[in-house]
């Protein structure tokens, strides 16, 4: 779960935590904390053309983004493109 980098810095200090990644910047705690649940929302917009997705926890977007499909009139179009493109 995210902490403040203040209360990353003090946990690596007293040796409660370690480095796992840099980037991103992972920490592992080295004591037992019990088991502890944050609630997280997962939200799909479904369109004809786009699919929006986004995470959320606590009022806060962790991860969006955006699909765009393609249109089926459109289909075969953008295949014969795309294969010119890769054998070109």
């Amino acid at each position: 779960m995210p902490c403040t980098q203040r209360k990353a810095r003090i946990l690596l200090r007293q040796k409660k935590a370690k480095i796992i990644s840099y980037k991103p910047f992972t920490i592992q705690l080295q004591i037992a904390t019990g088991e502890t649940l944050q609630e997280i929302n997962i939200g799909v917009d479904e369109g004809a053309v786009h699919i929006g997705i986004a995470v959320t926890s606590c009022n806060k977007v962790l991860v969006k983004g955006e699909i765009e499909l393609r249109h089926q009139s459109k289909v075969q179009k953008s295949i014969t493109e795309l294969i010119k493109k890769k054998s070109a």
